[in-house]
């Protein structure tokens, strides 16, 4: 059997800093790292709105990053 050991969690606000030639997003991350392994989608995508509000360029999308190390017991 294996498991997973709950690592880093973080929240990435990717923040669209303008467009490029082809009109394609040209964006730049934001790294919270810290977060709460267990905080639920609805909560991180709300304070990432929150934070996001207090940036100069738009939020173009929320990602959520989970590391962990898988263990065999």
């Amino acid at each position: 059997m294996v498991v997973v050991n709950p690592g880093v969690t973080a929240l990435i606000l990717r923040l669209q800093t303008g467009t490029d030639a082809k009109g394609a997003p040209v964006v730049r991350d934001l790294t919270i790292r810290g977060v709460k392994a267990g905080a639920a989608p609805e909560n991180l995508y709300a304070a990432a709105e929150g934070i996001a509000g207090l940036q100069i360029y738009p939020l173009y999308r929320v990602d959520r990053l989970e590391r962990g190390e898988l263990v065999q017991q």
